[in-house]
């Protein structure tokens, strides 16, 4: 799912930096996610597989296990490789990649798809370095294992390799609530969810944290991504698969340890505090924060979002980089709740406009029932009306007009499944603003022609309110919806 408060930059700045950023695959620039050595002239629509040239580094073939319930080693297959722009070779394309897909030369990096029940791993990064072994192993885990639902986390200084206490883990699994986890004195921070939130493959704590921007800090260095951020180990393809760094994930199987690197910060940070309309302490509420320019690639129509994922602490202390402007998307539970461009300089605090908590009581809810706050999701634009009204710091827009920058906004929004029968959803939502809460009884993703069943709510003052209706009841809109 696309979200987050995106930014558009000029022309020109766009046009140096698409290079840069990560293609709409998930991966990093094109040029670095394909092979080095193109093979032979493809058929018609179909991408190159690489060839091994003579004098090159002997390459490293890749084996995929897993052990099986009673310990056995199981031989997992290579079904794809990635052939950058966000082509796969698949069947029998594959078969001609070298003589073995599961081949690369040192200092490649390439994508193998794999068949992973347990939902981690759609795909595995492997990078192999000079001097590794001729025969490298990878790890796969069991849907069951329970290293996916309680790990931890090793925090420590990239140059150096010592621990770094203090660093916090940023923990936003979207849906859920997040936490804000400290390192101890050895820099080790325990992570864990038993049970499973919810059962079956891709649903573990591991495998969420990578469909989020569940991400680790420190003043003094950059920031970690788990999900998007600014140097993943993970990222999410636009056929949501996700793709996992090999040593990673032996890292986890073996010793259920996940080793994160800091480096240190090359720009100032400024501390400044959430707080509410009423100027009570805002916590534990995800922020996520971009600079300006963070998504320029968009203006293509790529969904590229770099942002950095931060939970507001106990007196709602956030810490941000002094950038001329930044955009902070602010996440209640889920839901965006309010969009604010804050200029450079100091800021101490940032206020959130008045919130309503509305439960809407719902009766007669059919079977498989999900709701969603976005109707777009995908199909957006950058010139799609906001989803949330953009707050506008003082100096802010003067810093925006300036640059040529045109500020963006949350595209994306918080969704879920409904109890049968008699149902009951609390959302936060501003005073004043029209919430579109849409329930789809198709089963059919957004993007499939259809339509939902809709419940307009517009809070008036600040506290809790109630809607009741019965779903028989409700309004239809279809899907897709007409150009806005």
């Amino acid at each position: 799912m696309r979200r987050g408060v995106p930014f558009l930059v000029p022309f020109a700045l766009v046009s140096v930096l698409a290079g840069l950023l990560p293609t709409q695959g998930g991966g990093r620039a094109a040029a670095e996610d394909a092979p080095a050595a193109p093979g032979p002239a493809p058929a018609p629509g179909k991408p190159p597989p690489p060839r091994h040239e003579p004098g090159a580094a002997t390459p490293v073939d890749v084996r995929f296990v897993r052990r099986g319930p009673g310990g056995a080693v199981e031989d997992v297959a290579v079904t794809g490789r990635a052939a950058g722009y966000g082509q796969w070779v698949r069947g029998d394309d594959l078969k001609r990649w070298s003589g073995s897909p599961n081949r690369i030369a040192p200092g490649d990096r390439g994508e193998f798809e794999v068949d992973d029940p347990s939902g981690v791993a759609g795909s595995v990064r492997v990078a192999p370095r000079a001097g590794d072994p001729a025969s490298l192993v990878v790890q796969l885990p069991r849907a069951d294992d329970p290293r996916l639902d309680a790990f931890t986390v090793v925090v420590r200084d990239a140059t150096t390799g010592r621990p770094i206490p203090g660093a916090t883990l940023h923990l936003f699994p979207y849906g859920d609530t997040p936490r804000r986890l400290v390192a101890d004195a050895e820099g080790r921070i325990a992570v864990a969810e038993t049970p499973r939130a919810t059962p079956g493959p891709g649903r573990s704590l591991f495998a969420r944290l990578d469909h989020s921007g569940t991400s680790v800090h420190h003043p003094a260095y950059a920031p970690w991504s788990f999900g998007w951020g600014h140097d993943p180990l993970y990222a999410v393809h636009a056929d949501r698969e996700r793709v996992v760094d090999a040593r990673l994930l032996n890292e986890l199987v073996g010793t259920g340890l996940v080793t994160v690197t800091l480096h240190p910060a090359r720009w100032s940070v400024r501390p400044t505090r959430l707080r509410a309309a009423d100027g009570g302490v805002v916590a534990n509420v995800a922020v996520l924060v971009y600079p300006a320019g963070a998504a320029a690639a968009r203006s293509f129509g790529a969904g590229i979002e770099r942002y950095d994922v931060q939970v507001a602490g106990p007196e709602g202390d956030l810490v941000l980089p002094t950038s001329d402007l930044l955009g902070l998307d602010v996440r209640v539970r889920g839901v965006a709740v309010a969009t604010i461009a804050v200029p450079g300089g100091p800021i101490p605090e940032v206020r959130l406009p008045p919130l309503a908590e509305v439960t809407i009581v719902l009766d007669g809810v059919p079977p498989g029932t999900t709701w969603a706050l976005d109707e777009l999701g995908y199909a957006s634009t950058p010139t799609d009306p906001p989803l949330v009204p953009v707050t506008y710091l003082r100096g802010a827009k003067e810093v925006e007009r300036e640059a040529g920058a045109e500020f963006g906004r949350a595209d994306s929004d918080a969704t879920g499944h409904l109890a049968a029968g008699r149902a009951t959803l609390t959302l936060p939502i501003p005073v004043g603003l029209k919430r579109r809460v849409l329930l789809d009884v198709n089963g059919a993703p957004r993007g499939v022609a259809g339509f939902f069943h809709v419940v307009e709510v517009t809070p008036s003052a600040p506290g809790p309110a109630r809607v009741e209706r019965r779903f028989e009841d409700l309004p239809e809109a279809p899907w897709p919806p007409a150009p806005r």
